[in-house]
């Protein structure tokens, strides 16, 4: 019984050693290193391939999709021009896409006509996409669809510290006019700010869109602006909003 024990000891040891010399050569020097591409969680990883040292950023799965709120909104100006604007919307407080895909679908009656494009969006923003006086002809239907957003945690792409100042509406030679100035308060310059007047009517209402691009803002500067759009007869020119929007690179 006891040279049976010490067979059984004796195999149970070499077995151990049979496989645990391979398997230690396999971890120790044969095992393919954490990538952030092998559909693994795995080295510092928060996720699957993404957080951590991988460029891809974990996505929670109950991140918000963006969203036009009322969808996409049309104001005819004359039988062949019409402005089209879309507020978007991102619930996601602490994600930003810096890069998402826009499709215009507009309908005539007989045909459909589709445009696209790329904007962009903080964390927590609703921000007014707008797409003045084309020439469309007369439009019965439209549509917009958002595609393929790139997201970033918020903390690491922030909102651009801009705000706008003295600004006023007036009508002037059957146009509306809206001058001020936005003042850069980041430290950030920025190739760009879009400028966007929205104008309301008596009962809040929006009736109308326009928009301008200053160029080369830089930070702590103040830039004037104005902004035209045709005359509205029922435009309260007391209540025009004004949005700014700059990419930070």
């Amino acid at each position: 019984m006891r040279r049976l024990s010490k067979q059984l000891l004796y195999g149970l040891l070499y077995l151990v050693i049979f496989i645990g010399i391979p398997v230690g050569m396999y971890f120790g020097f044969l095992k393919p290193a954490p990538t952030c591409f092998d559909g693994i969680q795995n080295g510092k990883e928060q996720g699957i391939d993404c957080g951590g040292a991988c460029a891809e950023v974990c996505i929670p799965p109950t991140l918000k999709p963006i969203e036009a709120l009322n969808g996409l909104k049309q104001i005819p100006i004359d039988a062949e021009r019409t402005t089209l604007f879309a507020e978007v919307v991102n619930a996601n407080p602490d994600f930003a896409a810096w890069n998402f895909g826009y499709v215009l679908t507009l309908e005539d009656g007989s045909s459909t006509k589709q445009f696209q494009g790329n904007s962009y969006i903080y964390g927590g923003e609703i921000k007014t996409l707008a797409f003045p006086n084309l020439a469309v002809g007369n439009i019965t239907g439209a549509k917009i669809e958002f595609q393929n957003p790139q997201w970033l945690p918020a903390e690491a792409w922030k909102r651009p510290m801009l705000r706008v100042q003295n600004a006023s509406t007036k009508r002037e030679e059957g146009k509306l006019l809206v001058e001020g100035e936005l003042l850069n308060d980041d430290a950030k310059a920025f190739k760009a700010v879009e400028v966007v007047s929205i104008f309301l009517g008596q009962f809040g209402e929006i009736v109308g869109v326009s928009k301008t691009e200053i160029a080369e803002v830089a930070p702590s500067v103040y830039r004037a602006f104005s902004v035209y759009h045709p005359d509205i007869p029922d435009v309260d020119v007391s209540k025009t909003l004004v949005e700014l929007h700059a990419f930070r690179e």
